[in-house]
């Protein structure tokens, strides 16, 4: 008789537990629900001003207006959406390439929202977020080229090729030609503008994909052979920022309910259109 009644409440007992885990399982999944969805669960950065260095010379993540005399792009877009969740202010500092990396290196600025690869060299002096987009290396050249079907034909010429100085870009172009047949120039239309001129014989820039060329000489150049490189973006913070895990927390959420998406499609997606006439060159201070 004892053994038929313990067996009796061992049937209850681990049946109590099956409806306890079941409960804990629902529980825990709206939870995780929540936690990503809901911007209450993030990090509150209590309407902080969050600087941050643009190009606005880099289509489609940043540019300026030419009706407005705004920037706009990708990032400002983004920026204004991670803020949103965050609690914080984006400032918006025009800033040439060359010294954004250094600017925030020393803490100067907040963080960097340019379309910056993520690499170990550039980790040794900043920070960076969690991957917010990965895009591809290619190597372009003008329309009427016929030297050219990829990087192993321009290797083995005198050929030289342009790209934006202090770039994976231009690290690349050294690694096919060598450094003495790169020339360098402060924003990407002049390396693109250098091609169709005549001054090199090709460029190397990232597209992502989906992502057409934009800006002054686009129509007038094309991709010659297969991706050279996938590559990381992400967005930089000065070494030990305590954005840098708010940010990510944003981006998890951003990427879950459907954000990012939707803006990679507006900015990076068939619809999108600039031509030259559409921006001014950047100004910076």
């Amino acid at each position: 008789m004892k053994s038929i009644i313990g067996f009796r409440w061992i049937l209850i007992f681990a049946g109590l537990l099956v409806f306890a885990g079941a409960c804990n399982d629902d529980d825990a999944d709206d939870t995780t629900d929540e936690d990503i969805n809901s911007s209450s669960v993030l990090t509150d950065l209590e309407g902080r001003e969050i600087t941050v260095a643009v190009e606005n010379a880099y289509p489609p993540f940043n540019y300026f207006n030419a009706e407005t005399g705004e920037g706009e792009g990708w990032d400002y877009d983004i920026l204004a959406e991670l803020c949103e969740r965050l609690n914080c202010v984006p400032m918006f500092v025009p800033m040439l390439w060359e010294t954004t990396l250094e600017t925030v290196g020393r803490g100067d600025i907040d963080m960097i929202a340019s379309g910056v690869v993520i690499t170990d060299e550039r980790d040794r002096i900043v920070d960076f977020s969690d991957s917010n987009a990965s895009a591809y290396q290619y190597l372009f050249v003008r329309n009427n080229e016929s030297r050219f079907s990829g990087a192993g034909d321009i290797s083995e010429g005198d050929y030289v090729i342009a790209a934006q100085a202090d770039t994976v870009n231009s690290e690349k172009a050294g690694e096919l030609v060598g450094d003495e047949r790169v020339i360098t120039f402060p924003i990407l239309g002049d390396a693109v503008a250098a091609v169709v001129n005549g001054e090199a014989d090709a460029f190397i820039h990232l597209l992502r994909e989906g992502q057409e060329l934009t800006g002054q000489g686009a129509d007038q150049v094309m991709i010659a052979g297969e991706p050279l490189a996938q590559l990381d973006y992400g967005f930089v913070f000065s070494e030990g920022s305590d954005l840098v895990a708010a940010f990510n927390e944003a981006i998890a959420a951003l990427k879950a309910d459907g954000t990012f998406h939707e803006l990679d499609e507006q900015y990076f997606g068939p619809s999108f259109s600039l031509t030259p006439e559409d921006t001014i060159p950047p100004t910076y201070g």
